[in-house]
């Protein structure tokens, strides 16, 4: 080892230390004349020791921008003090101080408008320092002009992980943005919202308390359950990471926030009912949208969804030309089969497959998900800004192999929430080979019934394909081509290939024309060669087994009745050639949903349902005689349930039903239809919003589902006629038609401040003695 060397850079490490020393001292005691050269010392100073020592450059860094705040104020002030005292010597002259002599500090908003920019033969490049770009500015006097940037090169091991992105919400267009925040009721203060809650202090304590959401803060007031002193906890909208509703109660709240961008708190309050606690999240998060309106520009979502076949074999180190690494997308969905090859003895295959994603990604994305069934391997990764948006994060898995069992085939899902609106992506290996069409269909139908109903979003109550706003099925679905190996090849090989002649024959396609799997799934045209079956090494189909090309590695998505989706491309990637598939990748355009926004409601609006029609399929296929009618008409009738977000609780109709043929027709009178009442009047919100429909037999089994979308009753038009198709596992079951019509009535004012029930469990952290919530709020504003 070379001492000397070791010697000489502790040596200047030293001066480096003094000199910054000295630079600071001058700089918080001389005048302004000597700023360019302070600066360019400095400047010198602070490059040459972050070579050195990186935590100390950072804190030193953090005090020269207090030092340069601190400066400017004492010049402000010196400046009125002059200005003062010039008045009162000459009355008629006005000194104010020249803006040009006034030293401009540190400066937190305005940013280069490139990465790196050269001045005077130097380049000065930009990184992040706790989350910020930094400039320093400095403006000579007039009697010496001179302008000029520096800033300071942050080592990149200052921060191992850029800081959480503190935007509570994907930029939105300024036509969202509302236009009274402001309730009326409590205009002078700008307070959106004002109710009592139980604060959850400890997993067997709680504590009752006080909550007020102004423009720009978050309040909330509690005492302390033995010595009853008051404590208020002020959190501005701008600490507020993340806000989301329980899973396990329909009154609950939590709010994620930080300080400084590394410390995580959680708060948790308990509302007294799910309206309260609703108009107290909508509160919040227009909260946030007041305090941070720069963030109002676009509500769309960029997803790329891919699949591939891995074969068994090492994959290739970086996989960007597969996952168009040239672009930046919001959101990664990654499907893999066959996904085992040999790896270190220290590793797993999975996270050796995981770490060759995150390494083509770059350190801008995060996996939020990931998970394997066997060699099936699904995983999410999505910007690092966009983290704490996303709440709710689920797993399943679902085998279908030997005896449904075996996990050689089978599906992965994995599902969150990202605001309001909800995700569901699975990945899945069918059956294999040409004959076993009916097999590849039973195994769709058994991933769905084998994912449990999700309590979180749909309560438990509806199957996967009727719970998410988005959902993506991708992977290896095994469906082939039924036409010659020939015939295919000489399609394929054309410089101008029939695809419409080879999608007619597709068995996916067919499958779907008739109903018998992935019903009412969309896919984008298929203008690319089918992906399997290649020879490794090349893209060329020359199999020893003479098996037909076909389009294996499928992307299909559903939607929900309104929900926004564009396809921008679904191609085959064939740069990839280590496997006898091609990857398969997808881009689709999605709009985000936000929650519902403060407003003046002075009406209760009510949605009326009228002419409410339902026909089933009758699986028992025999129509009854005149004497048995009544008895199977009693078995087969059936009750309508509406469920929503918007609602407290269900809308249940009486049993109905009547057999004629192969088919059960039900019909109501529009007296014994209840009535939906939603808990909030806004009718932009409301517009985007779906009732959810669970058809029940008398013994409270599910017979189908279904969903309609509201946006048709708010065109204008008096009367909305709906008719949405009624599925049972995948499969078509009815379908059920009703008329639609919206009626307001006046509001009966519900007291601003409601004492949430205390269960029994936490009256022993709650004092019997009361108090008033809104004296002390008042006093502590």
């Amino acid at each position: 080892m070379d001492y000397s060397k070791l010697y000489e850079a502790e040596k200047d490490k030293k001066q480096c230390y003094q000199m910054l020393l000295e630079t600071m001292q001058t700089l918080s005691s001389t005048n302004e004349d000597s700023d360019k050269s302070i600066f360019e010392n400095l400047y010198d100073t602070m490059e040459i020791l972050s070579n050195f020592h990186r935590r100390t450059s950072k804190v030193l860094l953090q005090s020269l921008i207090e030092l340069s705040k601190l400066r400017n104020q004492m010049r402000e002030i010196q400046s009125e003090m002059d200005s003062v005292i010039s008045r009162k010597v000459s009355p008629s002259s006005s000194r104010r101080p020249s803006t040009s002599s006034v030293s401009q500090p540190i400066s937190m908003d305005e940013l280069p408008s490139s990465n790196s920019t050269v001045h005077n033969n130097r380049r000065f490049s930009r990184d992040m320092v706790n989350g910020e770009n930094v400039r320093l500015l400095t403006q000579a006097r007039p009697k010496s002009p001179y302008t000029r940037e520096f800033q300071y090169v942050a080592p990149a091991s200052i921060l191992s992980t850029p800081p959480p992105d503190r935007t509570l919400m994907s930029p939105v267009t300024p036509q969202h943005i509302p236009l009274a925040l402001i309730n009326p009721a409590s205009s002078g203060i700008g307070v959106l919202y004002k109710n009592d809650a139980v604060r959850k202090v400890t997993k067997t304590k709680n504590s009752k308390a006080s909550v007020v959401v102004y423009q720009q803060e978050l309040h909330v007031t509690s005492r302390h359950a033995l010595t009853q002193k008051k404590k208020v906890e002020k959190i501005s909208a701008r600490n507020i990471l993340h806000i989301s509703r329980s899973k396990n109660s329909k009154h609950q709240v939590k709010i994620v926030t930080s300080q400084d961008g590394s410390r995580i708190k959680e708060v948790f309050l308990n509302f007294s009912s799910q309206e309260t606690r609703e108009r107290f999240y909508e509160a919040s998060f227009a909260s946030k949208l007041s305090h941070v309106p720069d963030i109002l520009k676009s509500r769309s979502l960029r997803i790329f969804t891919g699949t591939w076949n891995v074969g068994e074999a090492v994959p290739p180190e970086s996989l960007r030309s597969w996952l168009d690494g040239e672009d930046t997308y919001d959101l990664y969905a990654i499907a893999v089969q066959e996904c085992e090859y040999p790896v270190e003895a220290s590793r797993s295959c999975e996270e050796d497959w995981f770490d060759r994603i995150q390494k083509s990604l770059g350190s801008a994305y995060v996996r939020i998900a990931g998970t394997s069934l066997l060699s099936i391997r699904l995983c999410i990764f999505i910007l690092r800004q966009h983290c704490f948006k996303i709440s709710n994060i689920e797993i399943f898995t679902v085998a279908t192999g030997i005896a449904n069992v075996i996990g050689n085939k089978g599906g992965i899902a994995i599902s969150f929430q990202m605001f309001e609106t909800k995700f569901c992506f699975i990945g899945s290996h069918l059956a294999a080979h040409q004959k076993n069409l009916m097999a590849r269909n039973k195994d769709y139908r058994h991933i769905i019934k084998g994912i449990p109903y999700s309590t979180t979003f749909s309560g438990g109550l509806f199957d996967i394909e009727h719970s998410f706003h988005y959902l993506f099925w991708f992977g290896d679905l095994n469906y082939r081509i039924d036409l010659t190996r020939e015939e295919v090849l000489r399609q394929v090989l054309s410089p101008e290939p029939n695809w419409e002649l080879l999608e007619a024959h597709d068995q996916l396609l067919q499958q779907r024309r008739k109903q018998k799997a992935f019903v009412n799934y969309q896919e984008g045209p298929l203008r690319f060669p089918p992906t399997y079956r290649y020879n490794r090494g090349d893209r060329t189909y020359n199999d020893p087994k003479l098996r037909v090309p076909s389009w294996c590695d499928r992307i299909l998505w559903k939607t929900l009745p309104g929900c926004y989706l564009q396809s921008i491309y679904y191609e085959s990637c064939d740069d990839i050639t280590t496997s006898d598939h091609s990857p398969v990748r997808g881009l689709f355009a999605v709009e985000v949903e936000f929650p519902n926004h403060v407003h003046e409601e002075i009406t209760t609006m009510m949605i009326n349902i009228s002419e409410l029609r339902c026909r089933l399929k009758n699986k028992t296929k025999t129509t009854p005689t005149a004497d048995d009618r009544d008895n199977y008409d009693s078995k087969l009738s059936v009750m309508v349930e509406f469920h929503a977000n918007f609602l407290v609780r269900a809308c249940v109709t009486v049993p109905s039903g009547h057999i004629e043929g192969e088919m059960i027709y039900h019909s109501w009178a529009d007296e014994s239809i209840p009535s939906i009442v939603p808990f909030t009047t806004n009718e932009a919100f409301l517009s985007r919003q779906h009732l959810f429909i669970n058809i029940k037999n008398t013994r409270g089994m599910i017979v189908a589902q279904g969903v309609i979308a509201l946006k048709g009753l708010f065109t204008g038009v008096a009367m909305a006629e709906v008719e949405t198709s009624l599925y049972s596992g995948g499969r078509k079951a009815g379908s059920l038609s009703a008329k639609l019509s919206m009626q307001s009535s006046p509001r009966v004012t519900i007291p601003s401040s409601i004492s949430p029930p205390i269960h029994s469990s936490d009256t022993s952290s709650c004092s019997s003695q009361s108090w008033n919530a809104d004296d002390e709020l008042s006093s502590s504003i």
